[in-house]
């Protein structure tokens, strides 16, 4: 974060030097590797953030962190080509054809998290109490042809099935505290009683 602040001001003290394809240059890889690094930091933090409201014993931190790190990574090593073949020769053929390998990147990268991924999965499903029929399905197609279908299928569940914890668990809260705030109106009002 401190880089960022550094190069903004040495960018804004001294323009003449900013204009310089050199110092374009760094600034564009430093920015890129900054702002990464930010993201994974914020993400997990965030993701760490919930485990501990939750008083979950998340066991998955190291894989977490290295998860966002290749993730990261793979996004600010293309949005950093893109961004240096645009300063350099503009949006042709050479940002065209980086923006369409990103794509191709996705899929080994894809395979891989799934492949990390794959034993926290099963295992979540495995320990759930109550199984629907589409973590039955999981869970019994965790070896053989079909077993990174059933892992993408059991992420997403568990994903979803988070997220939506998540949403729960804040819309109780916030009604929770509406309450609350209305009660405390109503005690400041003259004449109020307590039922």
């Amino acid at each position: 974060m401190e880089w960022l602040v550094l190069l903004w001001s040495a960018s804004q003290i001294a323009p003449l030097v900013a204009a310089l394809p050199e110092f374009i240059l760094l600034g564009n890889i430093l920015q890129w590797a900054l702002l990464g690094t930010l993201a994974i930091r914020v993400l997990d933090a965030i993701v760490a953030r919930q485990a501990v409201l939750e008083d979950s014993n998340d066991d998955t931190e190291a894989l977490r962190y290295r998860s966002f790190r290749v993730v990261s990574g793979t996004i600010v090593i293309v949005g950093l080509v893109l961004s240096l073949s645009q300063s350099s020769v503009g949006e042709g053929a050479i940002y065209a054809w980086v923006w369409r390998t990103c794509w191709v990147l996705a899929v080994p990268i894809t395979l891989v998290l799934l492949s990390w991924w794959r034993t926290p999965i099963f295992g979540r499903l495995r320990s759930r109490g109550i199984q629907s029929r589409i973590t039955r399905w999981v869970v019994a197609n965790e070896r053989g042809v079909v077993s990174f279908a059933a892992t993408i299928v059991g992420a997403t569940w568990l994903l979803a099935n988070g997220v939506g914890r998540w949403l729960i668990a804040r819309a109780y809260r916030t009604c929770r505290a509406c309450l609350l705030r209305r009660r405390q109106m109503g005690r400041a009002l003259p004449g109020h009683q307590d039922r």
